[in-house]
């Protein structure tokens, strides 16, 4: 019996020594740049050497703010895209509520000066979604900072893409604290709706109300309903402009109808217009004209009833999309008699509606 309490004793006493804690590894912003070089560089000894002094260095609690020094003033755009993705990573999860109040404060301040200087398209989409996690965690410290940045720049030609895509980013996954600025959010959104617009911006624009609908349920009918003639014009304005980010913005009215049904059946013609225009043109590519279709098939599954007075049109739309031939083929007689509305036949059958 000693002879075991004796290895017992022994065996705590070496696994209190494993499990003491390491003193905090402080690096200054310079260094930890160069920890970041070393990991970019085609070398695996010297990433594998990098990346375990990086974790001595996420150790301590003011690696987050060096990091976006780093952000701010390194002058490779490799090393400010890999910052920027570590940041975060440091403030995703509830690491937010652990960092110093004075870091928390500073943030927002240090990434709003990226992003305005910011010259490189490769590095914005991770400085964009560092700015969407401060408007998530961030609640209103960091609203107040990164908000008027957002509101600023917004209304700024050279700066609006930037601040559209933060949006967009934050309200992939909206924290209640962005809903009582919803009208203000909404607002700056359809200023990305105008003519004339950028078509990347409007389709942060769209991607931003999509979001703003999910998060704001059936609370702000009027709201949503107000904005869905911008929505369809900006949504026909950038499949002219570029089908691939069009038939991605569609998902906008499908938001629109999940989110609050009432703000899209009550005037559902301009709706159906849009997307059977879209979907029965033969001249665009096949992705949008499916995407477009596939609206009409959730707004049949989610409100098959509102559709009920258009069902002529509709049917008569979608058999002449049916009978006509693949791409690249030539009608035969046979295939004309199939359908008569022509090209325009998906359009013209909304605006003008059978019995």
């Amino acid at each position: 019996m000693p002879q075991y309490s004796l290895l017992c004793g022994v065996f705590r006493f070496i696994n209190f020594r494993l499990r003491r804690k390491r003193p905090l590894s402080k690096m200054a912003a310079p260094e930890l740049q160069a920890v970041l070089e070393q990991l970019l560089e085609p070398d695996n000894a010297v990433i594998q050497q990098a990346t375990a002094r990086l974790r001595e260095a996420f150790a301590d609690p003011r690696t987050p703010e060096r990091l976006a020094e780093i952000v701010v003033g390194a002058a490779r755009p490799q090393l400010r895209q890999l910052a920027a993705v570590l940041l975060r990573r440091r403030l995703s999860g509830g690491r937010w509520r652990h960092l110093d109040p004075e870091l928390r404060l500073r943030l927002p301040s240090l990434l709003a000066e990226a992003l305005e200087k910011e010259t490189d398209r490769s590095v914005l989409p991770s400085l964009s979604h560092v700015g969407a996690v401060l408007l998530r965690r961030g609640g209103a410290e960091a609203w107040a900072p990164m908000g008027q940045w957002v509101q600023r720049a917004a209304r700024d030609p050279h700066l609006q893409e930037r601040a559209l895509q933060v949006l967009s980013a934050a309200l992939e996954d909206p924290p209640p604290s962005l809903t009582p600025h919803c009208r203000p959010i909404a607002e700056l959104c359809r200023g990305g709706l105008q003519p004339g617009t950028p078509p990347h911006s409007t389709a942060y624009a769209l991607k931003a109300l999509g979001g703003l609908a999910a998060a704001l349920g059936g609370t702000q009918t009027d709201l949503l309903r107000s904005l869905l003639p911008d929505v369809l014009r900006a949504l026909q304005a950038l499949i002219d402009a570029d089908e691939e980010l069009g038939a991605a913005a569609l998902e906008v009215l499908d938001e629109f109808v999940a989110a609050d049904p009432k703000a899209v059946t009550f005037d559902l013609r301009p709706v159906l217009d849009l997307c059977l225009q879209v979907g029965g043109a033969e001249g665009r590519g096949q992705a949008v004209r499916a995407r477009a279709l596939a609206v009409l098939g959730f707004l049949a599954q989610e409100r098959p009833r509102a559709l009920q007075p258009f069902l002529p049109p509709l049917l008569g739309s979608l058999l002449t999309l049916l009978c006509s031939p693949p791409p690249g083929t030539t009608r035969t007689p046979k295939m004309r008699s199939c359908g008569g509305a022509g090209r325009g036949g998906a359009a013209s059958a909304i605006a003008q509606p059978r019995c």
